[in-house]
């Protein structure tokens, strides 16, 4: 990376912390550079809003506290305002990096009875979803593609 835009992503986080040291989830610092997974879901229609974030709340809460998340948030579309193909619920996981998004996956597969309940209840609410992989922007790899072959 060259000098400059080393300089110029210090400025850029630093100018982050500053400003929104105060809403970062506890625990979470900008210094940490985090991949953000996102989930578009639309829910089944049979499924209650209500009973959907707090199934989403116990599940994400799991798997911070066993290690394999950073953090999560839920959000929802405001009166309905959006894109056309916009979804109705945006979750968001912020991960370390590829590696504990492996870990997340492996956890949810292990058929622990807690995991499974859990894993469950959620899903079951999920009509259609549609899921992306985030990382902040610049960032020190500054790979638009990378590949092995």
């Amino acid at each position: 990376m060259l000098r400059g835009q080393s300089l110029r992503l210090v400025t850029v986080l630093t100018f982050l912390k500053l400003r929104f040291a105060t809403v970062l989830p506890k625990g979470l610092s900008l210094d940490v550079i985090m991949n953000l997974y996102h989930c578009s879901i639309d829910l089944a229609d049979d499924a209650k809003a209500v009973a959907f974030a707090v199934a989403v709340e116990a599940w994400m809460d799991h798997l911070q506290q066993n290690g394999v998340i950073q953090s999560w948030r839920l959000c929802r579309r405001k009166l309905g305002f959006g894109a056309p193909r916009a979804r109705d619920f945006l979750l968001e996981i912020e991960l370390l990096d590829m590696t504990q998004l492996d870990q997340a996956f492996r956890f949810t597969g292990t058929g622990d009875e807690t995991v499974e309940r859990l894993y469950t209840t959620v899903h079951q609410m999920v009509g259609e979803v549609d899921t992306g992989l985030y990382r902040p922007f610049p960032d020190p790899e500054r790979a638009e593609r990378m590949a092995l072959i």
